[in-house]
């Protein structure tokens, strides 16, 4: 497939002349920077010419600039994408970066470079090249060359999530390619910049609507709505891929403003226009033809369109478009569109049953997403690891959610009765919640690819893995079936190690990264819930109606949440957390009722009543929007009808999900006796200028009254970042006091140690790549349980990506984090109380619990909930036995 780079979109119908009077490269790349074709090229001239030109010498640098460019572009067009980037060391390594004429093979080199990383998957390896070819094309006046790479950057900021920073920079080159008249190919570059600057819009709209922020939503689409159905006159006059990308962006755009009949008329252009379009392709615009059609109540051409989607692909057996039978895994690109028919299918079924409320559509709409997932886990079980970076590349977080939320649908429809089959639509809903949950936990961690791994470190199980993963990555590029199958088994015979290995580091790797297993419903109850006082509530955010799964030792439930319009219930929560936990503005004792009957009482009500009695432990895995809330600060109803914290009925902890629970409460084994070890790394310089806020008495109890409170405990104070990695892994329990850094990059947030040599930035991503035996860290730092900007609610299906999840990736399964900013008197009489009851055998949860509420009982405290609830038990609870 030919591959159009650098200037965007180039015509491709061209065949490179002979080579007379000109050299073969010198010909050869004059003819690219005119037409953008690399079709037909004479390479084994153009080799040649390399070869005679590197014996020649510095004279002979341009003509092998020129011929190593040229190759490059040639092995990216057949996708040998590790051959192009060897030629472009080889080249950079001949440049010299002060030299004007040098500058331009640079620029080009960095160009190229950012589109091979950007086909890899190496987003944040993709923007450092493109903005190192900006830089050198505004060196060298090249205006054209700095707005190609800055348009193609807009797009890949909004991949990244970089939503702000995209659309500034989209704004901003839109501006400027308005006044474009000599550039020879002006007009598309324009339409791509503007199209970019849409597809950022539209990324942060889906954000959006994955938060119910459907206000910010709804003018994200419309801007990008806007901009797409301006650029379809452009695109039109183009043709080809241009024409048909800006119509299913311009459909996708109506779609998400909710504009159900512009959508459709987007997708009838398309099927109406002069270009014939492969069987795949209308494929994926029947389906969501179909999806249109179904939203605006037409669902015989939903049926129709469904039928005419699934035939080619052998996902429909008959004209029946009901029809669900066996899906074999396929292979390469058909993945996502399987996946993206069957989940239109789901929703067009769904749909059917919204407007005829028969069962039959409800029940093939939950066999079409189980069908969706089947191929998910297929391909999890044959890709492994790289199932992941598919899966975030795809967007397949939905088929989960979406499951899910049908068969609870089926659940609440089904008659008590029918007992068995209420029991299995339940059981279906409890698994599909708990696989949409944890694809970065499980699978994801970035610091497997990107840890250092040298000699004395290759023998590590990240280190292993990453040689295999590279290894697999270069050869599925190349082509190399016997290849990959050859490393797939290697891969295979590696994990096998992994969880049959004596290393207990080994099989807890294994376990984090590679097991997605699913504890049946009979697990949480024998061997995670602790007691018969203890309800776990795993809440499930899916459009249109979030609901919430219960259980208990003896029974199980599921309740759909009366959630208000989406607009409003967001900015209840943005309020809530301004007025509680950032001590913003006079408390609203209503929004605390309004969201605790909401998001609890209505869960609460359904227990049993014989069973709620006894209830005194809330164990909640959220998603989303609720991982914000700190549940132990919603206001409920007491005796007489006087308000109280929740935190003063129950017992509040946190899980990110059961998968990770179980796998968690293996290794959190109770320390009896007085052995347990304590490392307090404290802070106390305040240099960085990320803390607003004093914590000279938190360093206080940190580095003087924690160590009278235990003798066994280990004072690093001015703490560096050496003494952490040197000694941390000694620890059974860590505790933390400096600032904690919030980064829009949530991976790259951070604890601020004391300047050393080696820096005071100690990142997630650093603590990716370590080994804690630590069974508890404390942080009385800021924000270690928060993101910022965009990404405030976390991932979907995921929640909050942050220094706590960092301590759980090294081995470390129960945190105290924090939701805010500490506060520094009250913070410390906090956790004086906390480790008071922690040292006398409480479990973690059980004495933060008592230690909010004795503060909330001392008359010499503030009781406003920003200095007691920002503390939230994240994770199995360790316990310290005396």
């Amino acid at each position: 497939m030919m591959i159009r780079f650098s200037l965007l979109i180039f015509p491709v119908f061209f065949s490179l002349a002979c080579c007379k009077g000109q050299s073969c490269c010198e010909n050869a790349y004059t003819m690219f920077i005119k037409t953008g074709s690399t079709m037909n090229l004479d390479t084994s001239c153009l080799d040649k010419e390399e070869r005679e030109a590197a014996v020649i010498g510095q004279a002979a640098l341009e003509r092998r600039a020129k011929c190593l460019l040229m190759l490059s572009y040639n092995d990216l067009n057949n996708n040998r994408f590790e051959n192009s980037l060897q030629r472009l060391e080889v080249l950079k390594s001949s440049l010299n970066p002060s030299d004007a004429a040098h500058k331009q093979y640079l620029a080009d080199l960095y160009n190229l470079q950012a589109y091979i990383y950007n086909q890899q998957s190496y987003q944040s390896l993709a923007e450092a090249s493109y903005k190192e070819a900006i830089t050198l094309y505004k060196e060298l006046g090249m205006r054209d060359g700095r707005l190609v790479n800055e348009a193609n950057l807009v797009k890949l900021l909004a991949e990244q999530g970089k939503f702000s920073e995209a659309v500034d920079l989209g704004t901003r080159v839109c501006e400027e390619t308005k006044s474009l008249f000599s550039f020879f190919r002006s007009g598309e570059l324009k339409g791509t910049a503007a199209n970019n600057l849409a597809f950022a819009y539209s990324l942060q709209s889906q954000s959006y609507r994955a938060d119910m922020r459907t206000v910010e939503m709804r003018g994200s689409a419309e801007k990008a709505l806007e901009i797409f159905k301006k650029n379809v006159d452009i695109a039109s006059g183009i043709g080809g891929n241009p024409y048909r990308v800006t119509l299913l962006n311009a459909s996708n755009a109506a779609v998400l403003a909710e504009q159900y009949d512009v959508s459709r008329n987007f997708i009838q252009q398309y099927f109406d226009g002069p270009w014939k379009y492969p069987n795949m392709l209308n494929c994926a615009n029947f389906s969501s033809s179909a999806v249109l059609h179904a939203r605006t109540g037409n669902f015989e051409a939903a049926l129709s369109d469904l039928i005419n989607s699934c035939r080619p692909l052998g996902l429909a057996a008959s004209d029946d478009s009901l029809a669900t039978p066996d899906v074999k895994l396929p292979s390469g690109d058909t993945i996502q569109l399987v996946i993206t028919i069957l989940q239109n299918k789901g929703a067009v079924l769904h749909l059917h049953y919204n407007k005829h409320h028969q069962i039959e559509y409800l029940e093939k709409s939950l066999a079409a997403y189980e069908q969706a997932a089947k191929i998910f886990n297929e391909l999890q079980n044959e890709l492994l690891d790289e199932a992941s970076v598919v899966a975030q590349r795809l967007r397949f977080h939905s088929v989960y959610p979406n499951a899910a939320r049908i068969a609870a649908l089926l659940y609440q429809e089904t008659p008590l009765s029918e007992a068995k089959k209420k029991d299995e639509y339940w059981r279906k809903a409890f698994k599909y919640a708990e696989q949409g949950q944890g694809f970065v936990l499980r699978q994801n961690i970035r610091a497997a690819f990107e840890a250092e791994c040298n000699d004395s470190s290759a023998a590590e199980p990240r280190c292993r893995e990453k040689a295999l993963r590279d290894k697999l990555f270069q050869y599925r590029k190349s082509g190399a079936q016997s290849s990959v199958l050859a490393t797939l088994d290697e891969y295979q015979k590696f994990f096998n190690a992994l969880k049959t290995s004596s290393n207990p580091a080994d099989v807890q790797y294994y376990n984090q990264r590679f097991n997605h297993d699913v504890p049946s419903l009979e697990d949480v109850q024998q061997d995670l819930l602790p007691d018969h006082r203890a309800v776990f509530i795993e809440y499930v955010w899916s459009a249109p109606q979030p609901f919430a799964l219960w259980i208990t030792k003896q029974s199980k439930g599921l309740v759909f949440l009366d959630i208000p319009s989406g607009d409003k219930f967001w900015s209840d929560v943005s309020l809530f957390r301004k007025n509680w936990l950032q001590n913003e503005g006079s408390l609203d004792k209503g929004l605390g009722q309004m969201l605790y009957q909401t998001l609890l009482g209505k869960v609460l009500n359904d227990i049993p009543v014989k069973q709620r009695g006894t209830l005194d432990t809330l164990v909640i895995a959220a998603d989303n929007v609720l991982r914000t809330i700190p549940f132990e600060a919603l206001l409920m109803k007491g005796q007489n009808d006087i308000n109280k914290y929740v935190v003063e009925e129950y017992v509040v902890g946190y899980q990110y999900s059961v998968a990770l629970w179980h796998l968690q409460q293996k290794q959190a084994l109770k320390i009896r006796g007085g052995n347990f070890s304590i490392g307090s790394f404290a802070d106390t310089t305040n240099r960085n200028n990320c803390g607003k806020q004093v914590i000279s008495r938190l360093s206080h109890f940190s580095t003087q009254t924690l160590g009278n409170m235990a003798r066994n405990a280990e004072v690093f104070s001015p703490a560096k970042i050496a003494d952490f990695k040197e000694v941390a892994r000694r620890f059974d329990l860590l505790h933390f006091c400096m600032h904690g850094c919030l980064d829009d990059d949530p991976e790259q947030s951070y604890l601020s140690f004391a300047v050393s040599d080696a820096g005071s930035r100690l990142s997630a991503l650093d603590l990716y790549a370590m080994r804690l035996k630590a069974r508890l860290a404390v942080f009385a730092s800021c924000n270690t349980a928060r993101q910022r900007g965009d990404h405030e609610v976390g991932h979907k299906g995921e929640g909050i990506i942050g220094l706590h999840r960092a301590f759980n990736y090294a081995g470390c399964p129960n945190i105290i984090a924090t939701m805010n900013e500490v506060s520094d008197r009250p913070s410390s009489v906090l956790l004086e109380y906390f480790y008071q009851y922690l040292f006398k055998g409480l479990p973690a949860d059980r004495a933060l619990t008592q230690a909010k509420r004795d503060y909330l009982k001392d008359p010499n405290e503030v009781p406003h909930p920003s200095y007691w609830a920002n503390f939230i038990c994240i994770g199995p609870p360790a316990q310290f036995k005396k």
